[in-house]
C-alpha cells in the first residue's frame, strides 16, 4: 500500500489524513495527442521494460494541454509538466482544482521575461528553474547526441530581374536586393513616423508595420535564390550520401533528413510529396516515422511534439526571431544513440534582418559548434 500525506482535499472530500493508495498517482500533461498516446509510453517501455509499461498504465494518467483545465477533484504525488513552456493560464487551472504534492516541469525553452512576461510569471509560480542542465553537459554524459551547427551564408541576388512588383496596371520585375531594399525602407521610414508621433492613427499605423513586416517575412521565407541553396544543400547532404547507399550497397550512408521548409509551397519544390505540414495527410510522416523514407519536408509541423527515431541531420530553409523555434528543431536531431553526430544546417542571408534573427536564435549555442560556410560553393 502506497501512503502519501495528504493537505488538500482528497477525493471523498476529507481534508488533511493520511491517504492510501494502491500505487502513487502522476500525470503527465504534453502539447500533442502523438506524444501522449505513443512516445510517452514507447520511451518509458524503451528505458523500464515490461515493468515501465505496467507502471504507466496502473499510475499514470497522461493528458494534452488543451484539456487539461476540464481535470478536476485528483489527488497526484507528482505533475510532469512536459513541454513546459506551452502551459497558459487556462491549463494552470488544474493546479487549483487538484491535489499535487510536487510539480517537475520540462523545458528546453524557459519563457523569456521580456518577450513573453506573463508566461514566464506563471510558469515560475508553478514549475521555478531549479536545475539547468546545459547541452554541452548532456553530450558529455551521453545524454544527447554530439551535433554541430552549420551556416550557410549567402546575398540577396542583384542581377536577375524576376521579383513581381508594381500593381495592375503597371506591373514590373525587380531584383531580390532592390525588393528587399524597398520594403525594408518603407518599414523604418514608418518606425520612424510612429516614434515621433506624427501618426493620426497609431493603432492602424502600427498594423499596417506588422503586416508590411510580414510580408517581409514570407519574401525572406520564398527567396528563389535560398530555394536554390537549398536544393543544392539537398543534392550534396542527402542525395550524393544516398547515391553512394546505391552504388556500393552501403545502406548506413542513407542519412534520414529532416527539411525545415519556410514555406508550404517552397516545401513541395524542395520535397515533392514527402512532406507533413497542414495542408498533407499523415502518410509520408508515418513512412518517416517507420523509416521507409529518408527525406521529410516540413514547415513548422514538426518543430515539436514528435518523437523522430534516428534522425541524422536537419535542414532548415528559414529561422525567424524566436530562439524557441531554433532549439526544438536541434532538439529533433540530437537524440543519443551510439556513435551519431547530428548535422544541422541553416540558410541565412547576409546584410538582411535573416542576420539579426540567425543571431537572435543562436544566441544559447556555443559558438564553438557553430561554423559558416559560404553559398559560393554550392551554387554556382
Amino acid at each position: 500500500m502506497y501512503k502519501a500525506w495528504v493537505s488538500g482535499p482528497t477525493h471523498d472530500g476529507t481534508f488533511g489524513r493520511m491517504h492510501d493508495n494502491p500505487h502513487p498517482s502522476f500525470l503527465v500533461a504534453v502539447p500533442t495527442e502523438q506524444l501522449r498516446d505513443v512516445d510517452w509510453p514507447a520511451e518509458v517501455k524503451k528505458w523500464y521494460g515490461d515493468e515501465g509499461e505496467q507502471m504507466w498504465t496502473a499510475c499514470v494518467q497522461a493528458v494534452c494541454y488543451i484539456s487539461l483545465h476540464k481535470v478536476r477533484g485528483g489527488y497526484y504525488d507528482l505533475v510532469i509538466i512536459d513541454e513546459a513552456h506551452h502551459l497558459t493560464m487556462l491549463s494552470s487551472q488544474f493546479f487549483r482544482a487538484n491535489v499535487v504534492l510536487r510539480v517537475l516541469g520540462l523545458t528546453a525553452t524557459f519563457p523569456d521575461p521580456k518577450q513573453e512576461p506573463e508566461k514566464y510569471t506563471l510558469l515560475r509560480e508553478i514549475a521555478p528553474v531549479v536545475f539547468t542542465y546545459p547541452l554541452d553537459q548532456g553530450v558529455d554524459e551521453g545524454v544527447i547526441a554530439d551535433f554541430e551547427i552549420n551556416v550557410i551564408l549567402s546575398v540577396l541576388d542583384d542581377k536577375k530581374k524576376i521579383i513581381p512588383a508594381g500593381n495592375k496596371k503597371k506591373p514590373f520585375l525587380q531584383t531580390e536586393k532592390a525588393a528587399y531594399e524597398y520594403q525594408s525602407k518603407r518599414i523604418t521610414a514608418m518606425r520612424i513616423e510612429l516614434g515621433n508621433g506624427l501618426s493620426k492613427d497609431p493603432a492602424k499605423a502600427e498594423e499596417r508595420v506588422r503586416f508590411m513586416e510580414l510580408a517581409r517575412y514570407r519574401f525572406m521565407c520564398n527567396l528563389p535564390s535560398k530555394m536554390r541553396i537549398a536544393q543544392a544543400v539537398i543534392a550534396k547532404e542527402y542525395v550524393g550520401p544516398l547515391l553512394a547507399a546505391v552504388e556500393h550497397v552501403q545502406p548506413h550512408h542513407m542519412q534520414r533528413t529532416l527539411v525545415f521548409a519556410g514555406s508550404i509551397e517552397q516545401c513541395g519544390i524542395l520535397c515533392g510529396e514527402q512532406v507533413y505540414h497542414s495542408k498533407s495527410g499523415k502518410d509520408a510522416l508515418n513512412k518517416f516515422l517507420s523509416k521507409e523514407l529518408s527525406l521529410l519536408g516540413c514547415v513548422k509541423a514538426l518543430d515539436e511534439g514528435v518523437n523522430i527515431p534516428d534522425l541524422d541531420q536537419a535542414i532548415i530553409v528559414q529561422v525567424d526571431s524566436n530562439p524557441r523555434s531554433l532549439v526544438q528543431r536541434v532538439g529533433r536531431v540530437v537524440r543519443y544513440r551510439e556513435g551519431h553526430k547530428a548535422r544541422v544546417f541553416i540558410l541565412c542571408v547576409q546584410n538582411t534582418v535573416d542576420e539579426s534573427w540567425l543571431k537572435t536564435a543562436l544566441a544559447g549555442f556555443d559558438v564553438k559548434r557553430i561554423k559558416y560556410l559560404t553559398a559560393k560553393s554550392l551554387v554556382p
